[in-house]
C-alpha cells in the first residue's frame, strides 16, 4: 500500500519550475526540503522524478542517502552514487572497484579517466603518495564537481540526497561547494532532512544564490481525511477515519501506519497509540516470531541488509530469510533493492528509516 500525493501539489508544482528553470536557463539550483520523520519529503520526490524522468531532454537523476553513523562511511551519499553507475559492490576488491569506476568514467565521458583519483578518496582509496587532509579534500571536491560538469554537459543532472541531517560536514561542504559554482550547469540538487539540520548549519540555504528551502507542514485535517479514505478504500467507517486523523496530526507516515494498523486486523474499537512509533511497535509485535527476529536483526545491520548478513543473528539459512523477507515486503515494512552492494546476494531495506529505528 504506497500512499498517493496528498496535499502537497503546490510544493510538487514549486519543484517543477525549479527544476525547469534549471534546465532551460542551465544553472546550478539546489532545494532542500526539511520535515519531521514521516511527514512525506521522500514521496514528493519520489512523485517529482517521476513526472520528470521521461522529459525531453532526459534528465540522469544520481541518488545517495547519508547514514546515521559515520566513520569509514562518512561519504556514504556520494557512494551510492558511485556504486549505481559503476557498478561497485562492497565485495569489490581495491583493483575490481579501480577498474570499474575507470571503465565507467572512460564510457560516459571524455576525458573521464581523469577524475578517477580524485573519485577514489570518496571511498577512503589513495593514489601515490599520502596526501594532507586539506589537499585530499580539494581534489575530492574537484573531481565531484568536474564530474557533475561533464554529465550535466550533455543532459540535464538531479542530484538527490536523502537524510541530510546525517551527512558528515565533508559532504554538507561539498553541497555548499557546489551550490556556490559559477558555471552555467543544468545541474539541479534536491537534499532532504529533518529540522536539526539547521541545529548544525544554521545558515543552511539561508540566502544562497539560486537556493531554496521547503519546509514541508504537517497535512490539513480535510487533507489527511481523504488519506484515509484513499489508503482504506472505504474499508475504515467515516468516524473511525476523522479519529485517525486528528491522531496523526496530520503526519502522512502516521496515517499510514494507523491504516495499515487496523487492516490488518486491530479491532475499531481498540485504542489507537498515541505516536506513529507506537503504532511501528504494534505491528511488529504482531508479526509472527521469525518476521520479528529477522526484521530485528536486520535493523542491527543498518537501513540495507542480506540474507547471509542476518542468518547468523537468527540462527536461520539465507534461504528461510529470503522467505520471511517476502513476508515482510507483502506487509510494507521493508523492500526489495534493484541493485545489491554484494555480489550474489539480494539487498533489502526498511521501506521508512522510521520503522528501522523502531525495530
Amino acid at each position: 500500500m504506497a500512499a498517493p500525493l496528498v496535499g502537497r501539489h503546490g510544493e510538487l508544482g514549486l519543484l517543477r519550475h525549479l527544476y525547469e528553470r534549471t534546465r532551460d536557463v542551465s544553472l546550478v539550483q539546489s532545494v532542500t526540503i526539511l520535515g519531521q520523520a514521516g511527514v512525506g519529503k521522500s514521496r514528493l520526490v519520489r512523485e517529482f522524478l517521476a513526472e520528470i524522468r521521461d522529459g525531453d531532454p532526459r534528465p540522469l537523476v544520481l541518488r545517495g542517502r547519508a547514514v546515521a553513523f559515520g566513520g569509514q562511511i562518512g561519504h556514504h551519499a556520494l557512494m551510492d552514487i558511485m556504486r549505481a553507475q559503476a557498478g561497485l559492490m562492497d565485495t569489490d576488491p581495491e583493483e575490481v572497484v579501480r577498474a570499474k569506476l575507470g571503465e565507467w568514467l572512460a564510457a560516459s565521458l571524455p576525458g573521464g579517466t581523469d577524475l578517477l583519483g580524485g573519485l577514489l578518496l570518496t571511498l577512503g582509496a589513495q593514489e601515490g603518495t599520502t596526501a594532507s587532509p586539506e589537499e585530499a579534500r580539494r581534489r575530492l571536491f574537484a573531481a565531484w564537481r568536474d564530474l557533475l560538469a561533464a554529465l550535466a554537459a550533455t543532459q540535464p543532472v538531479v542530484l538527490v540526497l536523502e537524510d541530510l541531517h546525517w551527512a558528515d560536514d565533508g559532504v554538507l561542504d561539498l553541497v555548499e561547494h557546489l551550490s556556490a559554482a559559477t558555471e552555467s550547469l543544468p545541474l539541479f540538487m534536491i537534499g532532504l532532512g529533518r529540522p536539526d539540520l539547521l541545529e548544525r548549519r544554521p545558515r543552511w540555504g539561508g540566502g544562497g544564490r539560486n537556493a531554496t528551502t521547503l519546509d514541508l507542514k504537517p497535512l490539513r485535517p480535510q487533507e489527511a481525511e481523504h488519506l484515509v479514505e484513499v489508503l482504506s478504500s472505504q474499508a475504515i467507517p467515516p468516524q473511525m477515519r476523522q479519529t485517525i486523523a486528528q491522531r496523526a496530526g496530520g503526519n502522512p507516515l502516521f496515517v499510514e501506519e494507523l491504516v495499515r494498523m487496523l487492516l490488518e486486523g486491530s479491532t475499531p474499537g481498540a485504542a489507537i497509540p498515541d505516536t506513529v512509533q507506537a503504532v511501528i511497535t504494534a505491528r511488529i509485535d504482531r508479526l509472527a516470531a521469525d518476521e520479528r527476529r529477522v526484521l530485528q536483526a536486520a535493523a542491527v545491520l543498518g537501513q540495507t541488509f542480506w540474507p547471509s548478513a542476518v542468518a547468523p543473528l537468527v540462527a536461520l539459512s539465507p534461504d528461510a530469510i529470503h522467505k520471511v523477507v517476502e513476508v515482510l515486503i507483502a506487509k510494507d515494512l521493508v523492500i526489495s533493492r534493484p541493485q545489491s552492494a554484494i555480489a550474489g546476494e539480494p539487498e533489502y531495506a526498511f521501506r521508512q528509516t522510521l520503522t528501522r529505528d523502531v525495530a
